[in-house]
């Protein structure tokens, strides 16, 4: 009986590297380009925290120059 080439010591198999064919190389962009978007995502969504915190403060600002204004408005003339 003839030895298997691929045959390793022990009667395992050899893994052979091979070149990509079309369909691994579709899927490696497409898995390339899914962990880029995941990374702009994640930024995007700490941008949009950080937006929200800042729209708090400026809100609450707005709503104390409104009661100023107001208590400054209801005063009598001078």
């Amino acid at each position: 009986m003839l030895a298997d080439p691929q045959a390793a010591p022990g009667g395992h198999s050899l893994q052979v590297w091979k070149q990509p064919g079309p369909r691994e190389a579709e899927f490696l962009a497409l898995a390339v380009e899914n962990s880029e978007l995941r990374l702009q995502l994640a930024e995007l969504q700490d941008q949009c925290v950080e937006l929200a915190v800042d729209n708090g403060a400026l809100h609450a600002e707005i709503e104390a120059l409104r009661r100023e204004l107001a208590e400054f408005r209801a005063e009598p003339q001078r």
